[in-house]
């Protein structure tokens, strides 16, 4: 009876646990473990990236004119901050909301993502970024003001990037 049960028990540890007659073998030259990293393959070539000229400000300074040169102005000065560091570069102005029409000009509000690759010890990485500002603009100026609250008003303490006579 006792050969019975230790049949029975070496075959359910075989069959369940994984026992193995056979010792594992450590790894050699001709079969790697299973730690050891790829090697590094070369970046591919990067796109050719170039600056994006900035838009002109709009003739009239309705709520939609207001919003799409803003989108366009985000866009282009994250994509001119960037361009030069990255391999390839991807820049969206998602939303841009009217937070309020003051008596002489709009507060507006951008949102959107930035996408790009670059090459780090001859390996391609990713990453990704998140577009948050707020412009004021009027007839002579445009102010910027990169901020994470969302209902910012750049007249504050924002950055005049563009004047008009």
């Amino acid at each position: 009876m006792v050969p019975r049960v230790a049949a029975l028990a070496l075959a359910a540890c075989l069959l369940l646990a994984g026992c193995s007659a056979v010792a594992p073998t450590a790894p050699t030259a001709d079969t790697p473990g299973t730690d050891t990293p790829p090697a590094a393959e070369p970046c591919p070539t990067p796109e050719e990236l170039t600056a994006r000229e900035l838009p002109d400000r709009p003739d009239a300074l309705a709520a939609d004119a207001v919003t799409a040169y803003v989108a366009a102005y985000e866009e282009a000065t994250v994509w001119n901050s960037q361009y030069e560091q990255r391999h390839s570069l991807v820049v969206g102005v998602d939303e841009t909301t009217v937070l309020n029409r003051t008596g002489d000009g709009y507060v507006v509000r951008a949102t959107g993502n930035v996408g790009y690759t670059d090459c780090q010890d001859e390996r391609l990485v990713a990453g990704d970024g998140v577009i948050r500002t707020s412009y004021f603009l009027n007839d002579s100026v445009l102010v910027r003001l990169e901020t994470t609250d969302q209902t910012a008003d750049p007249r504050g303490n924002g950055t005049v990037v563009e004047r008009w006579g």
